[in-house]
């Protein structure tokens, strides 16, 4: 979500993730698992880019980590595909889960500019649910990109997935982002 990609002046990074996105797919409709796999090729040459500086701005987007990293494509039709979501999450300040979730929510509602809150509803069924995600974050950790606690990444992960929003919220954010 918030990261070093969406947050450069220059954006270099980001044009050069969307340029290798674009130069993966012909005009032939792709697959979900197509498109995934393209995010994730991309994520991956870029994720070390560390040409451009933060937006100073906004204190919030000021005091972002620079080393954090992701990449998130929205289509037309509404579906969503990431890559480094939950390593990214897993790198939220904290010494405890609720802490973490405390931070999350905090930043969450800076850029919304209200308190925002999690549907726990929401949150009970994707954690009820979220197996691969679970099996993604112990594979990243094996690996070296969660430096601990997968399972709790996952589990703020997923925390973050269910904070409420609206389109007004959303408006917001894209607006300070872009101010």
């Amino acid at each position: 979500m918030v990261g070093r990609i969406l947050h450069t002046k220059s954006g270099s990074r980001l044009l050069a993730a969307l340029i290798t996105l674009s130069s993966a797919f012909s005009a032939v409709a792709q697959t979900p698992d197509a498109i995934q796999a393209a995010i994730e090729v991309s994520y991956e040459k870029y994720r070390n880019l560390m040409e451009g500086t933060k937006a100073d701005h906004n204190p919030a987007v000021a005091k972002l980590d620079p080393s954090l990293s992701g990449i998130a494509l929205l289509t037309a039709d509404g579906e969503v595909y990431t890559a480094g979501a939950i390593s990214v999450t897993s790198m939220v300040k904290g010494e405890t889960r609720e802490e973490v979730r405390d931070n999350i929510l905090d930043t969450f509602s800076d850029f919304a500019g209200r308190r925002l809150s999690v549907s726990e509803e929401v949150y009970r069924a994707d954690s009820a649910t979220n197996v691969r995600n679970q099996a993604i974050a112990k594979l990243m950790y094996s690996y070296g990109r969660i430096e601990k606690d997968p399972l709790g990444a996952c589990e703020m992960y997923t925390l973050h997935c269910a904070i409420s929003v609206n389109v007004q919220d959303l408006a917001v954010v894209a607006v300070c982002r872009e101010a």
